[in-house]
């Protein structure tokens, strides 16, 4: 997912008042809309849409928040007091059925269904977790201390967009549905949170104080590679060299093949292609993971490199199903015929 191309400040022309509520939700059919009744004694309601009668009062712990639809609305998803800290328990549409999912000594709080119903992620103090629907299977996303909250997946599943305070404040960041690749996606000085999704996956909604008030932003994304380790061979260049070739070993994150690498697509700083061969598969840094071998022809990187200490070098490039990759490294650049390697 990924990069912040534009951000605009989203204008609300027509505003229409349903009922006295916080935190809605819509029915996916949009005949209704669930919320609950009170700022500190709470309990889940659901009113019709637009005329706002025959309100239901689905709960009556007194304790209950943050409800969500699951995509049919045929269940609803929330987080609940009544048992003395924060869990979270689910129940048929109509308030039947309301069951505990977790029982844990740290508040489980802010819980989101996956787009198929079959997961929900939420909030165990500042940590990320998603457990299966009925409460089996729980993982952890993300680490506690990092003030991780208001996780939300993407339309199509892949993505949980969150907010995080890792990178000093409360920013924007977006990782794939089981952790791992995390993002950042804002980086103003100002308090980002309250993330959300457009129907389509092609924006993010946000709430920001940047302008001063507390507005809804929106972004637009991107696509955003996955990480590459590169490794360029050797660590010093010569521009005085006479070879014919630069080495290049590429190893992909956990979940990902080098071999399905499209290799006419592998470029390096975005204008040198690699050569179709040689390539070669194997363990070149025995760390126990696959690397990719591939080679630059050496007078063209030549062409494109200044002399430095610490020169990056960017390698990107595709697998065969569209996903992109990126990563550098960094070598030495010299126009004598001396040097030393930085040593890895």
């Amino acid at each position: 997912m990924g990069h912040l191309y534009n951000g605009f400040r989203w204008d609300y022309n027509e505003k229409l008042l349903i009922t006295d509520g916080y935190d809605p939700d819509w029915k996916p059919d949009r005949s209704k809309i669930l919320y609950h009744d009170g700022k500190y004694t709470n309990n889940i309601c659901e009113v019709d849409y637009p005329s706002g009668s025959n309100k239901v009062r689905l709960t009556s712990s007194g304790s209950d928040s943050s409800a969500k639809y699951n995509f049919d609305g045929s269940k609803i998803v929330f987080r609940s007091r009544r048992t003395g800290n924060e869990d979270i328990f689910v129940m048929d549409s109509d308030g039947s059925n309301q069951m505990r999912l977790t029982d844990d000594p740290a508040d489980d709080n802010q819980p989101w269904w996956s787009p198929d119903g079959t997961k929900i992620v939420y909030g165990v103090g500042y940590s990320l977790w998603v457990m299966n629907s009925d409460g089996t299977n729980k993982q952890q996303l993300t680490l506690p201390g990092n003030g991780d909250q208001h996780a939300i997946y993407s339309p199509d599943g892949k993505y949980i967009a969150f907010t995080s305070g890792r990178s000093g404040n409360a920013d924007i960041w977006v990782m794939n549905a089981d952790g791992t690749n995390l993002v950042q996606l804002t980086t103003d000085s100002s308090q980002d949170e309250a993330v959300d999704w457009s129907p389509d996956g092609s924006k993010i909604l946000f709430g920001s104080d940047r302008s001063g008030n507390s507005d809804r932003w929106m972004m637009m994304l991107g696509e955003t590679p996955i990480p590459a380790t590169i490794d360029i061979d050797q660590d010093t260049l010569n521009l005085k060299s006479t070879g014919k070739w630069i080495t290049c070993y590429i190893e992909l994150p956990e979940g990902y093949d080098v071999a399905d690498i499209d290799i006419s697509t592998i470029l390096l700083e975005d204008t040198i292609s690699a050569e179709a061969n040689p390539t070669e598969i194997g363990d070149y840094d025995d760390d126990g993971i696959a690397d990719l071998m591939v080679k630059f022809d050496r007078s063209a990187v030549q062409e494109i490199l200044e002399v430095g200490e610490e020169v990056q070098i960017e390698v990107t490039g595709e697998l065969t199903d569209g996903t992109l990759f990126e990563g550098t490294d960094t070598i030495w650049v010299i126009d004598t015929g001396k040097g030393k390697g930085k040593g890895k």
